[in-house]
């Protein structure tokens, strides 16, 4: 994703792409709509919120924030510093800080964490939930004429990236340490009995 986005950028046959997607989300509405200063946020409040109501994630709340911190941070150095130095004009030209789209990097980042929290381990269907709720995210931002599509993509990826990279390291700093939760017994395989 991070690639094709980057392909945007050199103004080739993705920006007729990208401009044809703009013109079509923004045809039969073209009054802007704030959703998606929220909704970047929703897969992060629903990992917090289901552990809040009772309903388990793989780590603990606490290793889990640190997780979420770590991957985070990781993302937000990257969104900022490929936004310094790419300095893409938006589509609506207010600014030069369109690659990569921050909202949808916070919103894949949070999708992608919840997958891990919750879609590998208690339904597949978080992770569906997470990530239409990300790619609703992207599909806004460029209705809103904020970004481009390949900013969008480029955004999902850079996500989806700082996320794995920050379980990763997560993995090499902690091992085999606790800080990941055992399965309850008796509790049924969600993921083999997603209806369950």
């Amino acid at each position: 994703m991070i690639g094709v986005g980057l392909l945007g950028l050199n103004k080739g046959w993705l920006e007729d792409q990208n401009h044809k997607l703009r013109d079509a989300l923004q045809k039969n509405s073209p009054h802007h709509i704030k959703l998606d200063d929220y909704s970047q946020y929703a897969p992060l409040v629903a990992l917090y919120g289901l552990d809040l109501v009772g309903v388990r994630g793989k780590h603990h709340i606490i290793d889990m924030t640190n997780l979420t911190g770590t991957a985070y941070a990781l993302m937000s150095a990257s969104v900022n510093l490929l936004k310094w130095t790419t300095n893409e004009r938006r589509p609506d030209g207010s600014a030069r800080n369109s690659f990569p789209s921050g909202h949808t990097a916070v919103a894949f980042a949070g999708a992608a964490i919840l997958h891990k929290e919750y879609g590998t381990t208690r339904s597949p269907w978080f992770s569906v939930a997470g990530f239409a709720m990300a790619t609703a995210t992207g599909v806004l931002r460029a209705r809103n004429n904020r970004h481009w599509a390949s900013d969008i993509m480029a955004g999902a990826g850079v996500g989806i990236l700082s996320t794995d990279i920050g379980y990763m390291l997560a993995d090499i700093v902690f091992k085999d340490k606790g800080i990941t939760r055992r399965p309850t017994s008796g509790a049924p395989d969600l993921m083999l009995h997603p209806s369950t």
